[in-house]
């Protein structure tokens, strides 16, 4: 697969990659949370993940998985901070990369849609 026209296509590009499971517990964490200390709260894993680590972690599920990123660093994004969610929710993320990756792959080869 080529990424030519995809943003932060770099091998060491990083974002904040949460996965959905967790992105819906940390909502309804801050639903249902009767005492938030504030109205504004990043939802995020708190951790910046290399396209390279992502795509180790595809090609240990899918083995033949092929993508051509482009050498080294294309943009350089900020960590978004998560403390106000961890402080007020007690929110840490229960998938990793690895984890999140495997658990997706399950769910697509149990016969659900992409």
């Amino acid at each position: 697969t080529e990424l030519d026209e995809v943003f932060l296509a770099g091998t060491e590009d990083e974002v904040d990659l949460l996965y959905i499971k967790d992105m819906a517990r940390a909502l309804a964490l801050l639903q249902t949370e009767e005492d938030l200390s504030h109205d504004t709260y990043n939802v995020g894993s708190g951790r910046l993940t290399p396209n390279r680590e992502l795509v180790a972690a595809v090609r240990e599920v899918v083995p033949d998985f092929q993508v051509d990123l482009t050498p080294g660093r294309t943009l350089e994004l900020p960590l978004m901070e998560t403390d106000r969610l961890r402080a007020d929710t007690g929110f840490t993320p229960a998938f990793d990369t690895q984890s999140a990756v495997q658990n997706y792959a399950e769910w697509l080869k149990a016969g659900n849609p992409k």
